[in-house]
């Protein structure tokens, strides 16, 4: 039967050479293989991300908890990745599918030496680290964030789908009171974004020297 004009398509030519019958044009290279981390750099033995402990147990947990308690550990958590985030000579530029640091330096080198890993490597951002991690000026001075938006496992009819998370850096807070380096510190990330549970204790902000290093968390209104 007869066929549309330029049907089947055909590969692109260029001219051939001075003038003759046009070549097809060179077919582009294969992308480059994604690579593939050593054993125990991202993941343990049984496959799972190694992470720090408190994330750890929210990850496998989590199904078997109650909301509040889901809330409660995530916030346990994320205040160990907010540490972790703040050392320096450690990071937490690169996290896990469920937002959670690489909890060793290893992993987070491997991941800023392998861009071409980014499946494997959820990157936060240059901004939240220090070299060799990332560009932040310092790990005291980065944009790391705690997780937004978390789903709920096994939400009852009346429990939130999702929720967030806010940290005080330099900083520990009970529900009333916090002590922070600087008196002046705001919670991350800022509101109205987060959870303004973390705020709720600041009306009582005390300065403390020996708070540097420190972070104090919430999650959907719950301290840990």
């Amino acid at each position: 039967p007869p066929t549309a004009p330029g049907y089947p398509p055909q590969p692109p030519t260029a001219p051939g050479p001075q003038g003759g019958p046009p070549v097809p044009a060179p077919v582009p290279p294969p992308p480059a293989p994604v690579p593939v981390p050593p054993p125990g750099v991202l993941t343990d033995g049984s496959g799972k991300s190694l992470l720090n402990a408190h994330c750890a147990t929210w990850r496998d947990r989590r199904g078997s908890l109650t909301v509040m308690r889901q809330k409660k550990k995530m916030a346990a958590c994320m205040a160990q990745d907010c540490v972790q985030s703040l050392e320096g000579s450690n990071a937490c530029r690169f996290r896990d599918e469920n937002g959670l640091c690489y909890a060793y330096e290893s992993a987070q080198t491997w991941c800023a030496e392998n861009p071409a890993a980014a499946a494997l490597c959820n990157d936060g951002g240059a901004d939240w680290a220090p070299p060799p991690f990332g560009a932040a000026a310092s790990g005291d001075n980065n944009n790391w964030t705690p997780v937004q938006n978390v789903p709920v496992s096994n939400p009852g009819p009346s429990d939130p789908a999702f929720y967030s998370c806010s940290c005080k850096k330099h900083c520990t807070c009970s529900r009333t009171r916090c002590r922070c380096l600087d008196q002046n510190q705001g919670p991350t990330p800022p509101l109205p974004m987060g959870d303004p549970a973390i705020s709720d204790a600041s009306n009582m902000l005390r300065d403390s020297s020996n708070k540097r290093g420190m972070c104090a968390c919430t999650c959907g209104g719950q301290f840990p």
